[in-house]
């Protein structure tokens, strides 16, 4: 299950690839302005959320004259995913991302 808290500089949705109920690919779009995004993730068929299994990984954006700055914080949470692949799209332009980036600049 992926659900999101947002603000006006993130996209409203964000689009995944599903492997065998596993989260591979996350392509988040932004533009240029101030906001943050919290996504919430959980294993999506059971109620183990209920017992603290899940994770939120918050994104944040800002914009200074023509630099963008995309920061991704470390996943918070009891539920362990598989690694997974970001792909942050600001504007027109793409940069890929896994668990381990920071930060992003545009």
């Amino acid at each position: 299950m992926l659900t999101a808290t947002h603000s006006f500089a993130i996209a409203l949705h964000i689009r995944v690839n599903l492997l065998m109920n596993r989260l591979t690919l996350i392509t988040l779009r932004v533009w240029p302005g101030t906001g943050e995004y919290t996504l919430y993730e959980d294993d999506g068929h059971s109620f183990a959320y209920k017992d603290g299994s899940w994770a939120t990984t918050k994104f944040r954006v800002s914009t200074t004259g023509e630099t963008t700055i995309v920061e991704i914080e470390p996943r918070q949470g009891n539920w362990t995913s598989p690694p997974r692949k970001v792909v942050v799209v600001v504007g027109n332009n793409e940069q890929h991302a896994d668990d381990s980036t920071r930060s992003l600049t545009f």
